[in-house]
């Protein structure tokens, strides 16, 4: 698979993972949302916000600080300022960039960029682009090249569950439908359109 858990997967569960544990109510799910990378989590971030947030931080972690902080106040959802999908973003990738249908490890166009985020703001030489829980960075310029691609595309005719299987791309036993891609693309598609009409930038991880 194309995606690598970072070394801090079965120790450190992030922020993100926890909070969705505790409200599911289940003790062990800690671990489970860990090992499987439930989550993908998208902050619709002013650039100059972020820029001085980056001033100070050195990593991943301290970064994290600043976003659980920022979304106290923040409204959920795809017409907010952040957003939470699921594990379907590894089918809608490969779904809309040729980049992941090649195997690649990194996004190559404006959608795939979007999905998984375009660049890693904490890189660590030798390690995969798609590390669980590091953030990568839309820029505010390419939030608007998303917000216009999302806007002439669709997936509704790119679902091929066989051949995703075969490329190793990864889908949950319950996100084998076609439906289930086309409201998380849907979703995605309200969500950049917002952020670019506010002129955002958009911070992405996936947990």
């Amino acid at each position: 698979m194309a995606v690598t858990a970072g070394p801090r997967c079965v120790h450190q569960p992030s922020a993100l993972s926890r909070r969705w544990a505790s409200r599911a109510g289940h003790p062990c799910l800690n671990l489970v949302l860990c090992i499987m990378g439930i989550l993908s989590y998208y902050f619709s971030v002013r650039p100059e916000r972020l820029g001085r947030a980056l001033q100070v931080c050195e990593s991943d972690d301290d970064l994290w600080k600043y976003v659980n902080e920022w979304e106290q106040q923040a409204k959920g959802g795809p017409e907010g300022d952040y957003y939470s999908g699921s594990k379907q973003w590894d089918g809608l990738w490969w779904m809309v960039d040729p980049a992941r249908q090649r195997g690649e490890g990194a996004p190559s166009n404006a959608l795939g960029k979007a999905v998984v985020g375009a660049n890693r703001l904490f890189p660590n030489p030798g390690t995969s682009h798609l590390i669980y829980w590091s953030w990568r960075l839309v820029s505010q310029e390419e939030v608007g090249e998303a917000a216009a691609a999302f806007s002439s595309s669709s997936v509704r005719d790119r679902f091929d569950p066989v051949a995703a299987l075969t490329a190793d791309v990864y889908f949950q036993f319950f996100q084998l439908r076609p439906e289930d891609y086309e409201h998380y693309f849907d979703h995605l598609t309200r969500f950049y359109n917002l952020a670019a009409s506010r002129g955002r930038a958009v911070l992405v991880v996936l947990d």
